[in-house]
């Protein structure tokens, strides 16, 4: 009997700026077990608690889909090009290796020549392809936001057929293994971070033979379970729980170690905890911070601190966004320098007298009662480090917003009063 499990989510830091949750997408290894004496339990059954409502029948497609309720519970069924490991770094999933050219230009990936789908065909390199032009490029908001503007050359776009010129795909054959390759028209740093099963799942072309792409609207052609390449096949769907068993053709050696894994809807975190106290599940995705001592009280509950967060995201930071233009403004006029700037939000000491303001170690402390967020060094995270550089976050410092805001020529016309400026309170709404 395996300890039944509860990740604390410890891995969410704040901006200095920040006072609004961000979005908590999961990016979860589905292939271990937990332990007993330090080995994994081989077979059995995990029941895992799924926050809310499960996602619709016949929606399980994380290529078309960036819910990330939808991608949390679909994640065991798929596997991206790589993964990230709980280092952050990048490891081979179904590529074995790659190779980056021309400073970062060109990509060129090296497929697994033993990996399986879940309905017996084997991956192609142009399964690969195909994903991106058809599902991905056109359907996962991200993805196709952030790769599909850099590619060298567009890709065609709904109802044209697809076909993106700038990812090419090269099958096995006797001159070596198949590869998949990505140009760019300049060099692209952040691609390796971008092609887990989270924002790159793999789908299997020859489901949609005949049939239109795949779309939000109709993932999967009609009556088709899901199919992927991850550690766990698809059996069963229904609106209290999705059911799924080992994949014996699982490309990882010896994984996944479960027999069985359930993911049942278990609404509120209310139940979720005493679901797991009663011993109805064995996992939770994260807990609250006000539940923490109520588990670490349970001698058969191990809390597990993470350096990920529960759908997408091994670098979840909390903002507060700042519209910093007129609202309703164009973005190609913003680009332009066309459109004149917030009235209040556009004069950068606002916002640094905005950033004084906040005490995010109280926040922390009182708000998020230390579920083990803890405060940003830099706007980007640490788990970027390509990216990441320890910034200077403004500390707490009453006397400097106050400063900030005078200089901004915002002043209160008595104390305790909302300060004004030219007539116009100081109000954001």
């Amino acid at each position: 009997m395996f300890k039944r499990l509860v990740t604390a989510s410890l891995a969410v830091a704040l901006l200095a700026s920040a006072c609004t949750s961000g979005d908590t997408d999961t990016d979860t290894d589905t292939d271990t077990a937990p332990e007993v004496n330090g080995q994994p339990v081989e077979g059995g059954t995990i029941v895992v608690a799924s926050p809310g409502q499960l996602p619709a029948q016949g929606t399980l497609n994380p290529a078309v889909n960036t819910q990330g309720g939808m991608q949390r519970v679909a994640a065991p069924l798929f596997s991206g090009l790589v993964e990230i490991d709980e280092s952050a770094q990048t490891v081979p999933a179904l590529a074995t290796e790659w190779e980056i050219q021309d400073d970062g230009q060109v990509y060129v990936f090296t497929l697994r020549d033993d990996v399986m789908f879940h309905d017996g065909e084997p991956l192609t390199a142009e399964d690969v392809k195909w994903t991106y032009e058809a599902a991905l490029l056109r359907n996962h908001a991200r993805t196709q936001s952030s790769i599909g503007p850099a590619l060298a050359e567009p890709c065609t776009r709904a109802p044209e057929e697809p076909n993106c010129p700038s990812i090419e795909a090269k099958e096995a054959s006797g001159d070596g293994p198949a590869t998949v390759t990505f140009r760019f028209a300049q060099p692209y740093a952040p691609l390796l971070q971008q092609l887990t099963h989270t924002d790159g799942a793999i789908l299997p072309k020859h489901i949609w033979e005949g049939q239109p792409p795949p779309t939000a609207a109709q993932p999967w052609p009609q009556g088709q379970d899901p199919v992927g390449t991850g550690a766990f096949r698809f059996v069963s769907h229904d609106a209290s729980e999705v059911i799924y068993e080992r994949n014996t053709d699982y490309f990882k050696e010896d994984l996944p170690h479960l027999e069985r894994m359930v993911q049942r809807s278990v609404p509120t975190p209310t139940a979720q905890v005493q679901a797991l106290l009663a011993g109805e599940v064995d996992w939770l995705w994260n807990v609250r911070g006000q539940d923490i001592a109520t588990l670490e009280a349970a001698p058969d509950i191990v809390i597990v601190v993470g350096s990920q967060s529960a759908g997408g995201a091994t670098n979840c930071i909390q903002k507060l966004a700042f519209n910093l233009w007129e609202r309703g403004a164009d973005p190609a006029a913003v680009r332009a320098g066309d459109v004149s700037p917030h009235p209040i939000l556009g004069d950068v000491r606002v916002r640094q007298a905005m950033a004084h303001a906040l005490e995010l170690d109280v926040y922390v402390d009182q708000v998020l009662q230390n579920d083990g967020s803890q405060v940003a060094t830099s706007p980007v995270s640490s788990e970027i480090e390509w990216a990441h550089t320890d910034a200077p976050i403004p500390a707490f410092d009453r006397d400097a917003a106050r400063r900030l805001l005078d200089e901004a020529g915002w002043v209160s016309p008595e104390e305790g009063q909302t300060r004004m400026r030219d007539g116009q309170p100081l109000v954001i709404d």
